[in-house]
């Protein structure tokens, strides 16, 4: 029977690439869903079994995998997730299932500190009312916040944070990280000095959230941990929505506490158009697009491919298997 793979991000809808190159010379059929918009998650269960049911591997995007629908896909071998996050994925019954779960942790790093940068810059240098008043006609000339000699606060100090932090240093900042398991040696040879989440918040006037998502993370921003926060400072999340307690950063936004935030990501995604963030001129907003540039998706497109194709071939790819517990009797 010939491999079926399933492409379902929407910026690779159809599009070719090195990622398609290989799954083909691998003998991989490649399809896509017929409605580009299934990888928002809208879909039924009964719904996305129709889509998901007649193939052996996806490449992912943000669709979820719950208990209930990896119970109807006995075919589904590998979910390759398109990007470093696994939140909309059930790991553990997908390891019951004998369903490997995989990211690509070397793809997107650099775009993500690249976009948490802008946000800053968006943030500081009032790009979006200044652009907004001078095509009004006025001539609003007020004075900016500086980026540089400024403390900027990695919570988080993986892959994504690192890239940030080298990048932060060369723009004059100062970076101070929480993280309990950080890269000593990067820590010693950047200066980077490692502080408790609360000390952080205290002393930073940039917050830029790496953390992953987990039961222990939701909602680590939230009323009291705003309350530590500088009444200047500013948010930053290009990680997971979860992570913000909205409601919290809504009445800390609106009643002065802190004075802005950047968000790429949202508790519920695509947020509903009546968030009442979006009614705020203090926040700059962005479609969960940090980790999508040019270089970083086509990248992202072939790592993936990558780990779809050796698990095929009883291949492991090492470091990218969230489940790594099925490596010993991995079997396609």
């Amino acid at each position: 029977m010939t491999k079926k793979v399933l492409i379902t991000p929407e910026c690779l809808y159809r599009q070719p690439g090195r990622h398609v190159e290989l799954f083909e010379s691998c003998g991989f059929e490649v399809c896509y869903p017929e409605d580009i918009t299934f990888t928002r998650g809208f879909y039924s269960i009964a719904d996305s079994v129709q889509v998901l049911a007649d193939f052996d591997a996806v490449l992912a995007g943000s669709e979820g995998y719950s208990a209930e629908l990896l119970d109807q896909l006995p075919r589904l071998r590998v979910i390759a997730r398109f990007g470093v996050g696994y939140d909309p994925v059930n790991v553990p019954r997908c390891t019951e299932l004998g369903k490997a779960v995989t990211i690509t942790p070397a793809s997107t790093h650099e775009a993500v500190a690249e976009m948490t940068l802008a946000l800053i810059f968006a943030v500081a240098k009032s790009v979006i009312p200044n652009d907004t008043s001078t095509r009004q006609g006025a001539w609003s000339r007020v004075v900016l916040y500086p980026i540089r000699e400024r403390v900027i606060g990695l919570v988080g100090l993986g892959r994504i944070g690192r890239s940030t932090a080298v990048r932060a240093k060369a723009l004059g900042m100062e970076v101070i990280a929480h993280d309990q398991f950080a890269d000593a040696d990067f820590v010693r040879e950047h200066g980077i000095e490692m502080v408790s989440l609360e000390d952080l918040l205290r002393r930073s006037d940039y917050v830029s959230l790496h953390a992953p998502m987990l039961p222990t993370t939701r909602h680590l921003i939230n009323r009291e941990t705003l309350a530590l926060m500088k009444p200047d400072a500013v948010l930053v999340n290009t990680a997971r929505g979860g992570l913000v307690n909205e409601a919290d950063l809504l009445v800390a936004l609106t009643s002065g506490q802190i004075r802005a935030a950047a968000l790429d990501v949202f508790e519920k995604e695509p947020p509903s158009p009546e968030n009442p963030l979006f009614q705020l001129d203090n926040v700059v907003l962005a479609p969960h697009m940090s980790g999508l540039d040019h270089v970083s998706v086509a990248n992202m497109a072939h790592e993936a491919a990558e780990c779809i194709t050796k698990l095929s071939q009883n291949i492991w790819p090492e470091g990218k298997v969230v489940n790594s517990e099925l490596k010993t009797g991995w079997s396609w």
